[in-house]
């Protein structure tokens, strides 16, 4: 067999007869050789492309969530409430909201590599605030609120460019699994917080008592100065990748292959503007949108609070973290492999869905029904209730992203799912906000996650799927 080259294709150089010559807007000095003939090829360097993105969005999850788990640490070393974490927490959905459009803009007019610069920047930055040392707890909390605001403005990028990504470098056949990929490895984040965070800045007690900083909490004693270098180091690991992906990204991170993987992927008809406009007023697209939030806003607006749903089993935030951990890794060696299957059967990706909403559905329910203690308390069904809730829910995240993009294409695939993002990230916001007060109980988001995601069921059954990208094909 002989060697093939980075300059050479994985497989043969394609030569084809275009059929959408009017559609298909791609370069003429990379695409086509006169003006019916095209020509794309597919990359190895692809791979690298997707790892080193997949990383970034990996590092903006783990980010977000990394108070939730040691919130207890910080409500001894700031004095924080629970609405002090939330509030931080909340950053993610704050900064989405916000910065959407001039991301989605960036990410469209200056192209996918200034995009990914710009979100490991911000990254690098808001980290960089969040290791400032001071011995004032409210000038600490201060600046980590900074800190963690400017990082969030990452996400974006960070979150919503895996459709992106697998539209520019990868051909039909791989795109859904590409973007499964980067979508759901990055949840690896959120896992990872819920480990790494309680084990680098355990709440660390004092046995001799002998030190100004020392506070006294029910008769306990805690080590006041080594739980806060704990925390600085752990910020620091944080600053230290998140610098890290900036040089690699500065180093190599093009915007696009020499040549496109196929017609679709250079194909663009509208600008920026006009692309934001047709979205607003496309109705299938708010509809998918709509859908959207009612799934991935409410899911993850109860995975934030999980802890405050398992309590009442005597089941600690450790162990409750390590329970999300395992939805989460779920969900990743699910989604990977079904994203696989749906690459080769595209037009049944609506009855996917289906199953996996009701898939999560019926898992929410068990997990709802033993919390309201209707059924007897089982640990193995409360326990494998989240569990298998993940393991569906997760999947369906990649796969609204994939359907969007082909019900509005040529609209750009990033500026399609941040849309969505911001649009799902709204609804967290708001569960966020409600559960900052002290009174709410958590049995209504139980309850909302049950019924919006069984919604979706008779919501996606009466939606009629479009395949414009793939008709292309």
């Amino acid at each position: 067999m002989n060697h093939q080259n980075e300059n050479s294709p994985l497989i043969p150089t394609v030569t084809v007869k275009s059929k959408h010559s009017s559609v298909n807007n791609i370069d003429d000095n990379h695409s086509y050789s006169n003006s019916s003939i095209s020509r794309f090829k597919i990359y190895k360097r692809r791979w690298y492309i997707l790892s080193m993105y997949t990383v970034i969005a990996l590092t903006c999850n783990l980010d977000w969530n990394t108070w939730g788990p040691i919130s207890q640490a910080c409500k001894i070393l700031f004095g924080w409430g629970n609405w002090q974490v939330l509030f931080l927490t909340s950053w993610s959905a704050i900064s989405i909201i916000v910065s959407a459009i001039p991301s989605t803009w960036v990410m469209n007019e200056k192209g996918l590599r200034k995009s990914v610069i710009l979100c490991t920047f911000l990254l690098t930055a808001g980290k960089a605030f969040q290791v400032i040392p001071s011995s004032d707890p409210l000038t600490r909390t201060i600046l980590l609120n900074i800190g963690q605001c400017i990082s969030m403005l990452s996400t974006p990028v960070g979150l919503g460019a895996p459709p992106s990504i697998s539209a520019t470098w990868f051909p039909p056949k791989e795109r859904t699994t590409a973007t499964a990929i980067s979508t759901l490895f990055a949840y690896l984040g959120v896992a990872c917080a819920f480990v790494v965070g309680p084990y680098l800045v355990p709440i660390t007690k004092r046995v001799h008592i002998g030190s100004v900083d020392v506070a006294f909490t029910n008769h306990t004693v805690y080590d006041i100065e080594t739980m806060t270098t704990n925390l600085s180091e752990y910020m620091g690991i944080q600053l230290g990748i998140s610098a890290l992906l900036l040089v690699c990204v500065l180093v190599y991170f093009p915007d696009k292959p020499p040549l496109p993987p196929c017609a679709t992927s250079s194909s663009r008809q509208h600008s920026y503007v006009t692309s934001v406009k047709k979205l607003v007023v496309n109705g299938p697209y708010l509809y998918l949108g709509l859908i959207f939030a009612m799934s991935y806003g409410v899911y993850a607006g109860w995975m934030a609070v999980l802890s405050l749903a398992v309590k009442p089993f005597g089941i600690d935030e450790y162990l409750s973290g390590w329970l999300g951990c395992a939805a989460v890794v779920a969900g990743i060696l699910s989604g990977v492999c079904l994203a696989r299957v749906v690459d080769y059967i595209k037009s049944h990706t609506k009855t996917v869905l289906i199953l996996l909403f009701l898939g999560t559905t019926i898992s929410q329910l068990l997990f709802t029904l033993t919390c309201s203690k209707i059924i007897p308390f089982s640990k193995p069904l409360l326990f494998s209730s989240i569990i298998f809730g993940g393991l569906f829910f997760n999947v369906t995240t990649p796969l609204m992203f994939e359907m969007a993009v082909e019900t509005v294409y040529p609209i750009a695939e990033g500026l399609t799912a941040i849309l969505l993002l911001c649009i799902g990230y709204s609804v967290y916001l708001i569960i966020i906000i409600t559960f900052m007060f002290p009174v709410m109980n958590v049995k209504w988001i139980n309850w909302a996650t049950v019924i919006l995601n069984g919604l979706c069921v008779p919501g996606l059954m009466v939606y009629k799927n479009k395949f414009r990208r793939l008709d292309l094909e």
